[in-house]
């Protein structure tokens, strides 16, 4: 899980950084007056950076639904022993109560 979480951490710095450059180095002014190469530079730091954003959101959602799991798994052996307990319990009550049924009904 740690290494998901410096993989969202890089990759939102890296990718804000790409970001940024593409977004201070587009190009201003007509557009018959663009430079066709910063134009396509920019285009390209921006498509780098929103993709490095991405993955850093995936990678951020991943390490949280990874400890969430994580979380639930540890304490599910607990439950189960619980509801077993309770199952247990249930059953020896069901057979307590037909005993007495059926010592009340031989009675009668």
């Amino acid at each position: 899980m740690r290494l998901l979480v410096w993989t969202t951490i890089i990759a939102l710095v890296v990718g804000a950084g790409f970001a940024i450059d593409g977004y201070l180095s587009w190009p201003s002014g007509s557009l018959l007056d663009i430079d066709s190469e910063q134009l396509r530079t920019a285009g390209f730091s921006l498509s780098i950076g929103s993709t490095l954003i991405g993955i850093g959101v995936l990678a951020g959602l991943l390490a949280m639904h990874a400890r969430a799991v994580g979380l639930q798994t540890r304490s599910a052996p607990g439950d189960h022993a619980d509801a077993d307990a309770d199952a247990a319990r249930r059953a020896e009550e069901v057979r307590a109560q037909q005993a007495h049924e059926l010592r009340m009904g031989n009675r009668a």
